[in-house]
């Protein structure tokens, strides 16, 4: 949607080479580096201005139960400072991509997140409201009607969240 002069990077993560190759191939006159790699376990760049500003994420749906004990130790480890609570292990692979990822956006940047809508309503997704109540400014919650399945192999209810990588104002 962008004219090419006005992205100085971009940059897609997929663990899957089954989809990243043709991802590559689709994007390679682009200004688009696609990963084949975990991005749980990327590192993010340390200078702010080498974070970016538009971040679009659809983290793949894993429950908690599929975790190896060691990776939900990383994950936490890497997530719990963007959170600043404890992350219930409960939480399905998504709650902690959102969390890991702040460290990829400037301050100010926007992140629009395709996710599971369970977050709202169970014990397990404490920190991931609170994340998006006090640490930035949400800017939009849609919900999915329950009954209109997005996703042809998961029942699931689904969200898209917009937000701004900035402290909420205390007015809102």
């Amino acid at each position: 949607m962008f004219p090419e002069p006005r992205i100085d990077a971009a940059r897609g993560y997929e663990i899957d080479p089954h989809y990243g190759e043709p991802s590559r191939r689709l994007w390679r006159d682009r200004r688009a580096e696609i990963v084949i790699g975990d991005f749980t376990r990327a590192v993010p760049p340390e200078r702010e201005a080498d974070r970016f500003n538009l971040l679009i994420c659809n983290p793949p749906y894993v429950r908690h139960h599929h975790l190896q004990p060691d990776d939900k130790k990383h994950l936490q480890a890497r997530a719990v400072h963007s959170f600043q609570a404890k992350i219930s292990g409960l939480a399905g692979l998504y709650v902690y991509f959102v969390g890991i990822a702040r460290a990829w956006l400037q301050e100010g940047g926007l992140a629009g997140w395709l996710i599971l809508s369970e977050f709202m309503d169970v014990n397990y997704g404490s920190a991931l409201r609170h994340y998006l109540t006090s640490q930035i400014t949400l800017l939009e919650i849609r919900r999915f009607d329950p009954l209109d399945v997005q996703f042809d192999d998961a029942l699931v209810s689904s969200v898209i969240v917009w937000f701004r990588k900035q402290k909420p104002r205390t007015d809102r």
